[in-house]
């Protein structure tokens, strides 16, 4: 599921699919071992800038008929849109040892459930780096599988989260989670 390395998609095929969600254009990009990114936009022509900035070292291909890639976007797109908690397709996900560390905790935060970056600091045995955390979780190729959503300030209030804060505050309401602060 996740490499500790800083061979990030250098010289490799990835091949990519954008379809509608509840948000907007959902892309979902993977190699030949399983999704290594996903981005929601409204404009086509943004997804594919993001990817390219994102990956700019892969061979990067569109491929609207590929069974496989189709059979893992409807599944992370049912679970984008809250409508499958499970998810089996496969990831190809890179990092750091720390970001790495971090994505595999976000993991395993329960739907309903938030954490604050100190939390995630001290869970994963690093208590003074709650900031690298918080960088970390930014640094997340697969959000809302890999639950960076479920992560909030110290006091509990709505922190940065690259959809927007409305996007969030939708997603964790619809996870049932709900809060007077925000």
């Amino acid at each position: 599921m996740f490499s500790k390395t800083n061979h990030h998609y250098q010289d490799e095929r990835i091949r990519y699919l954008i379809v509608d969600c509840g948000f907007g254009r959902l892309l979902v990009a993977a190699t030949q071992h399983g999704i290594c990114l996903t981005e929601i936009n409204d404009q086509d022509s943004a997804l594919v800038k993001y990817l390219q900035a994102r990956l700019p070292q892969a061979t990067i291909e569109h491929l609207a008929n590929d069974s496989e890639l189709k059979n893992w976007a409807d599944q992370a797109r049912s679970h984008i849109d809250g409508e499958c908690a499970d998810w089996t397709a496969p990831l190809d996900v890179r990092g750091t040892a720390f970001q790495v560390s971090v994505w595999q905790h976000l993991v395993g935060i329960p739907v309903g459930q938030t954490k604050t970056y100190g939390q995630v600091a001290r869970a994963i045995n690093r208590p003074s780096a709650s900031r690298a955390v918080g960088a970390a979780v930014g640094h997340n190729p697969i959000a809302i599988h890999i639950a960076c959503h479920r992560v909030i300030g110290q006091k509990g209030a709505l922190t940065g989260f690259r959809w927007g804060l409305g996007m969030k505050k939708q997603i964790l309401a619809r996870e049932g989670v709900i809060s007077k602060d925000w």
